[in-house]
């Protein structure tokens, strides 16, 4: 296992954290391999083909992953599908802003098992490239990658591993891949966590406010206001670990308060700023 320290990255314009580059084994058993990795704008985007079906959380950032002519823009709030055997390519459409992710690998047997539940196979499960992320795997994510600083053991480990994998699969499928709700999101990432009117994006993506909000909520299961919103709550997962102060870390999101803040965050993944930050984690 990779214990080497993660250095962060920072935005010195806002003061946050950004994707550096690393990539650390964070757990490996008999049944899965959890990975830690975090690729900057200036670093050459991952590439290949890798030998097991993965399951990718992003976390920070945003890239496009691609296979053949299929692509999808995928951030902390969707799940990446990684097929096996098959060569894809990322890349990072908006300037200077990378990508960090959880990835987990199980071994062929497992993820032949959890797809057998289904009554389905790997190459049938993981045909769309990826799906929305529930607060709940977004929060396991982060559980994840600091799982071996948390004194957890393999049994534990294994466990969420595979939890998670279950609540990936079971999730109904929405791609994500409409060319117009990717450009959104290559909007709302470039503007950090600029609050933006519907006017503004749609204005940006080249459509109607109209037609914008309706595809975009087709597609998403969420409108625009709430998907921005999601994305600034999980750069509050990144940045909390490291906060000694909520209230500044509330206003540099975007909130007008601690208590909006505070309110906000406890709606989405069920426990307040502080208890995440104590370690307090909602199980899957």
């Amino acid at each position: 296992m990779d214990r080497r320290p993660v250095v962060a990255a920072f935005d010195h314009e806002t003061g946050l954290r950004r994707p550096g580059d690393y990539r650390r084994v964070v757990f490996a058993s008999e049944s899965t391999t959890i990975i830690d990795l975090s690729v900057s704008y200036e670093a050459a985007p991952p590439r290949g083909a890798t030998s097991r079906y993965q399951v990718v959380l992003p976390y920070l950032g945003l890239f496009t992953y691609s296979v053949g002519r299929r692509s999808t823009t995928v951030d902390a709030n969707r799940t990446l599908m990684v097929p096996a055997g098959i060569e894809y390519a990322d890349s990072h459409p908006v300037r200077n802003l990378g990508h960090s992710a959880v990835a987990i690998a199980p071994e062929p047997e497992v993820m032949e098992e959890l797809c057998r539940l289904l009554g389905s196979r790997p190459a049938d499960v993981f045909t769309d490239l990826s799906q929305p992320a529930s607060p709940k795997l977004r929060l396991a994510a982060h559980r994840l990658r600091n799982i071996a600083d948390h004194g957890a053991g393999p049994l534990e480990a294994d466990e969420l591993a595979i939890q998670v994998l279950q609540e990936v699969l079971d999730t109904p499928k929405r791609s994500g891949g409409a060319p117009i709700v990717q450009r959104a999101k290559h909007v709302i990432h470039e503007r950090g966590c600029e609050r933006l009117s519907l006017q503004d994006i749609a204005r940006a993506v080249g459509v109607s406010p109209v037609y914008l909000t309706q595809e975009f909520t087709r597609t998403e299961g969420m409108p625009l206001y709430q998907y921005q919103l999601h994305l600034r709550l999980g750069r509050a997962l990144v940045e909390l670990p490291h906060c000694a102060d909520i209230t500044g870390l509330a206003i540099d999101l975007g909130f007008s308060s601690h208590s909006h803040f505070g309110a906000a965050f406890r709606r989405v993944f069920g426990v307040t700023p502080a208890e995440f930050r104590s370690g307090v984690v909602r199980p899957i």
